[in-house]
């Protein structure tokens, strides 16, 4: 059970992270453009 929460909180923080990297760089794209 622990290890299930420590496993869903990894990919909860990793897809966070890609998001907002992702997001930021669109962001960043479409002001340049």
């Amino acid at each position: 059970r622990i290890a299930w929460l420590a496993i869903l909180g990894f990919i909860s923080v990793f897809f966070t992270y890609f998001g907002v990297n992702f997001l930021l760089s669109g962001l960043h794209s479409y002001g340049s453009s």
